[in-house]
């Protein structure tokens, strides 16, 4: 007969978690401001939409820094891409 102790014991710890952003391509942490905007999202779908549904597959990018959606933006533009600008105030 094998006789089996099992022992336990409690243990607490506490683990700080910081919310933040980082940057895709080169993990630089991107700025969070109440009032200043960093919208970037780079999205690709494709497949079947009919008004009753439908479905399909795709990719996209959600978080990268200024300096790095200026890289893709200049190598966009560098290989033949039309990149729109836009302006907005209200």
């Amino acid at each position: 007969m094998t006789t089996i102790i099992l022992e336990s014991k409690e243990v607490t710890s506490t683990v700080v978690v910081k919310a933040k952003y980082v940057c895709d391509r080169c993990g630089a942490e991107i700025p969070s401001h109440l009032y200043n905007v960093h919208d970037f999202t780079l999205t690709f779908e494709r497949g079947t939409s009919y008004p009753d549904g439908g479905n399909g597959d795709g990719w996209h990018v959600n978080d990268m820094c200024q300096n790095c959606v200026m890289w893709l933006r200049n190598l966009l533009i560098a290989n033949g891409v039309k990149v729109e600008t836009f302006e907005w105030d209200y």
